[in-house]
């Protein structure tokens, strides 16, 4: 590795961290200045200790890049300021810049990868601390505020579900969610040793991130795992004969859910994915009054159809209208871009998120016809499942409005940019 690839690596390095630390960061510390700190000295770092104008040139992808953040730049500067409400504008101006600085090289991504690997066990491994050493756990409720930490006691005593060390279980579900998409797709292209070590870490994963009681995050990373081995796996009997390796393990997995429903009921996700079961089929509300806040966020679309209410300006505008003093999001970052952007600002980011995600099998469809063993397909696999996972956890989630998840997506956006610049470099595209 020479110095300009050691450089990118410690700054794709910076951004995991922050991400997998964001919650440590907002949630715990409570500051924004620390946040907007660190994207600032990563954004110097990377203009500083790359090619910028090199880079520019590279790309037709910067167009749909500029075109979602000017939309985000202008529905947020309509608002009034907040510090709060101006940190996805911050955050997508620094994933544009580290775009445009992203290398060429794989190497550049190693060193992320590991580390979210690690972090993503280290997560996990709280969680069962919080489980089993309940005295030892205490000491992490110690350092974080009174609310956050009333509420994760609640989530524990009524079996919905636990934290381990963080302030939300759907946090510690994101992070969970991407140590196995990381160590699935690499294990995939490893020696046999590391894939038998690779699939007991991804079994002891699966059953922490059982134990968040996350159903979104569950449905939507099995979602994706699917998407990615129906688009990888080798040809048997074309598409559908992949489709039916996928339906016979599909199938004995609901019987087993059937037969063991009474005993996998202790289990807070399954037994949470039971009660919407049973909901759904005595005709109850099993949305947690989500349809409430799409209500709200539509009246609001309608008001302001063509450029919306401006960037997180659901979250203010609920305090009064959906709750009395805490703000929310809508759980639809599509309806929630449709309310506070409206359809132009829509159109925009729909467009750039559309061109991310062919980008991405376009370049692992390029590798698999190349050469399947390329150390790139791998990292693509990964870009591509966090990518699906993001957009599909988006119907039912915030993963735009929380920046541990939209960080992480940015980083993967990037890695399918640095292969194109890779292979232009070597004229293969």
């Amino acid at each position: 590795m020479n110095s300009a690839q050691a450089t990118r690596s410690f700054g794709y390095l910076l951004i995991v961290l922050c991400s997998m630390f964001m919650n440590y960061i907002i949630n715990i510390l409570n500051t924004y200045v620390l946040y907007y700190t660190l994207m600032l000295v990563i954004t110097i770092y990377f203009l500083f200790r790359s090619n910028l104008k090199m880079r520019m040139e590279n790309s037709k992808d910067t167009a749909w890049w500029f075109v979602a953040l000017l939309a985000v730049t202008i529905s947020t500067l309509r608002t009034s300021f907040n510090i709060n409400s101006y940190v996805g504008m911050f955050t997508f101006i620094f994933g544009f810049i580290v775009f445009l600085c992203s290398g060429s090289s794989s190497q550049n991504f190693d060193l992320s990868i590991r580390f979210i690997k690690l972090l993503s066990l280290y997560y996990a491994i709280t969680v069962w601390i919080q489980i089993l050493i309940p005295r030892a756990y205490t000491a992490f409720t110690r350092l974080i505020p009174t609310r956050s930490k009333e509420y994760i006691y609640t989530l524990e005593s009524s079996n919905v579900g636990y934290t381990g060390f963080t302030t939300n279980p759907g946090f510690t579900a994101g992070y969970i969610i991407i140590g196995l998409l990381a160590f699935y797709s690499f294990r995939l292209y490893s020696s046999r040793a590391s894939k038998k070590r690779g699939f007991l870490l991804e079994i002891f994963l699966l059953g922490t991130l059982l134990m968040t009681g996350k159903r979104g995050h569950l449905l939507a990373f099995i979602a994706a795992i699917l998407v990615v081995y129906i688009i990888t796996a080798p040809r048997v009997n074309g598409k559908m004969g992949r489709i039916a390796k996928i339906a016979l393990p599909v199938t004995a997995l609901v019987v087993i859910l059937i037969i063991f429903n009474e005993m996998l009921c202790s289990i807070p996700v399954l037994g949470r994915l039971y009660q919407s079961i049973y909901g759904i089929l005595s005709g109850e509300d099993i949305t947690n009054n989500r349809f409430m806040l799409y209500r709200f966020g539509l009246e609001l679309f309608k008001e302001h159809p063509f450029f919306g209410v401006g960037w997180l300006q659901y979250r203010q505008l609920s305090v009064g209208n959906i709750t009395f003093l805490t703000t929310i999001n809508m759980h639809n970052i599509y309806l929630q871009m449709l309310a506070e952007m409206g359809v132009v600002g829509f159109i925009c980011m729909a467009l750039f998120m559309i061109s991310s995600i062919r980008n991405a099998i376009q370049n692992i469809i390029l590798v698999k016809e190349l050469n399947k063993n390329d150390k790139w397909y791998p990292l693509l696999l990964f870009s591509f499942g966090y990518q699906v996972f993001f957009l599909l956890y988006g119907i039912s989630g915030n993963p735009l409005y929380d920046q541990n998840f939209f960080l992480m997506y940015l980083f993967t956006v990037c890695i399918g940019h640095a292969f194109k610049l890779n292979y232009k470099q070597v004229n293969i595209i």
